[in-house]
């Protein structure tokens, strides 16, 4: 697997935006329907302003070229606990953060080991407010205490979060080991990490992995390529011995160690496998402009045209502060080449083969098989077929046919008049990038919906209404202009609930005339 370094662009301590100070920026996601990224900020609320999050773009095109421009601000949200007060001083140090397909983020905190201690804790809030909306249950041994014999370590707890693809996994990592699994990283041994799930489904804890990091280094951020897939970043944490290094991480076949609290007691672990993808410290990215620095944050961007995946990834600054490299914050972008099968003819992707490239001019069609799939289309009319997985399909020029298939799709038109196919309501939330009211259209079928929609035409006016519920017993699809759901209600009554079936942008000018009926 290919990384190829696309640019980077850099502000300093000074930057601020609507009266904060933009710094200590430790974690960023990525929410594709409506191409805006969120950024966490690790301040504490006691001296650096309140313990927030900002959402911001990247223009890859102008960061290629290292302006600051590439990197704009658009929003800041603080957050607050859930009876609506801001969070205090010293109760929380965020680190990571996940977008969700509902309009909502998970933030971990690694805790404070203040007096008094401020727990860890790995929660959502609402993108929109900041309002902590949901906790999940962390297990004992991740507890902080004055004991330096068992729990969380101090400033070395959960800096990685990430959800799969298919919104069914999150995952929490901690930089080193727990107190009692090892020691922290030295010049001469990595550390012990823990890779903690959650079923997003139930919202509770599930298996965790041994991650034994490199010598003098921890782990900064985790990225879910699938739900036993992860991309890990690995930087230094002894100044002594720098180091940059992203590795692909398999879960399969890896002990699920959350029956011990001591993994000293449990004899026979097989650690997560990892495979080295880029040592970022190499002659080959220093020659191209990249420069190093203190990288926490690590998130997918847009799918690019040839099917790749952009990779950003951000460093925080330290608000200035204690900072080997300065005090600039800087954002990085890279091609991470997927090897994608290459086409100039119809093709349905073998087994094992998990991406497809269609190239030459001809109007030709790509279709993906179980695994997770990138399809990306060439310039003329293709019909892109994802199949199950959580699949990537992009359209690129010409009016194309897109139909994610199973799961929890991201879908790109590109430009031309496109039509979204679907089949059923109930095969997970498809994210469609880049929806355009004024030609693209979103087909669902009469006899998979039901709901006694009419086959071979557009949707009546009766049936489509803008908010978060059913009008009346006639609607069957809702578009909510604040978040960019839809949704779709068999009944329009509330007697089934009704259930999202995609994620658009948010504020379209979306009509019934966008959707149409098929057979």
């Amino acid at each position: 697997m290919a990384l190829t370094f696309i640019g980077q662009s850099s502000f300093d301590s000074t930057t601020t935006f609507d009266g904060t100070t933009v710094g200590g920026l430790s974690g960023i996601t990525y929410d594709a329907a409506n191409n805006v990224y969120y950024a966490i900020s690790d301040s504490r609320n006691n001296g650096n302003g309140p313990v927030r999050f900002y959402s911001l773009t990247v223009d890859l095109s102008t960061l290629s070229a290292g302006t600051p421009q590439a990197v704009n601000f658009t929003d800041v949200t603080f957050l607050a606990n859930p009876n609506g007060t801001p969070f205090a001083a010293n109760v929380s140090d965020t680190e990571g953060i996940a977008v969700t397909n509902g309009g909502n983020v998970f933030i971990s905190s690694e805790g404070v080991f203040g007096s008094p201690i401020a727990q860890p804790f790995v929660n959502q809030f609402n993108v929109d407010t900041g309002l902590q909306n949901q906790t999940l249950a962390l297990p004992e041994k991740f507890t902080a205490s004055a004991d330096t014999t068992f729990g969380i370590r101090d400033n070395r707890g959960f800096e990685g979060l990430t959800i799969t693809p298919d919104q069914q996994f999150l995952f929490a990592a901690t930089e080193n080991a727990l107190e009692q699994d090892g020691t922290a990283s030295t010049f001469n041994a990595g550390s012990a990490c823990r890779i903690l799930s959650y079923d997003l489904t139930t919202n509770s804890a599930g298996a965790e992995y041994l991650y034994n990091t490199d010598n003098a280094t921890g782990i900064s951020e985790i990225l879910a390529i699938d739900e036993n897939t992860l991309l890990v970043m690995e930087r230094s944490v002894v100044n002594v011995l720098p180091s940059l290094k992203l590795y692909q991480v398999s879960l399969e076949g890896a002990t699920d160690i959350s029956a011990f609290d001591d993994i000293g007691n449990a004899p026979g672990i097989i650690p997560v496998e990892k495979t080295l993808v880029a040592n970022l410290l190499s002659p080959e990215f220093s020659s191209l402009g990249f420069t190093p620095d203190n990288f926490e944050g690590m998130t997918f961007g847009p799918t690019l045209p040839d099917g790749t995946r952009s990779l950003i990834l951000m460093s925080d600054n330290s608000f200035g502060q204690f900072e080997a490299f300065g005090s600039l914050t800087r954002f990085a972008a890279f091609e991470w080449d997927t090897n994608p099968l290459l086409s100039s003819v119809s093709t349905t992707l073998p087994a094992g083969e998990a991406n497809l490239t269609l190239t030459g001019t001809d109007n030709i069609n790509g279709i993906g098989n179980e695994l997770d799939n990138i399809i990306a289309g060439n310039d003329a009319n293709n019909t892109l077929i994802g199949k199950s997985g959580s699949d990537t399909l992009l359209g690129n020029e010409g009016s194309d046919r897109i139909v994610g298939g199973l799961d929890n799709d991201l879908l790109t038109g590109g430009d031309g008049a496109d039509r979204f196919f679907r089949w059923y309501s109930t095969t997970g939330v498809d994210t469609i990038t880049d929806f355009q009211v004024t030609e693209d259209k979103l087909c669902f079928s009469a006899s998979g919906f039901g709901g006694e929609l009419t086959a071979g035409a557009v949707l009546g006016s009766e049936q489509f209404t803008f908010g978060s519920a059913a009008g009346d017993a006639s609607t069957r699809f809702i578009y909510d202009s604040n978040s960019g759901a839809l949704f779709f209600d068999v009944d329009g009554t509330g007697a089934i609930e009704q259930v999202q079936v995609a994620t658009l942008s948010a504020g379209l000018d979306m009509g019934y005339t966008n959707i149409f009926i098929f057979a």
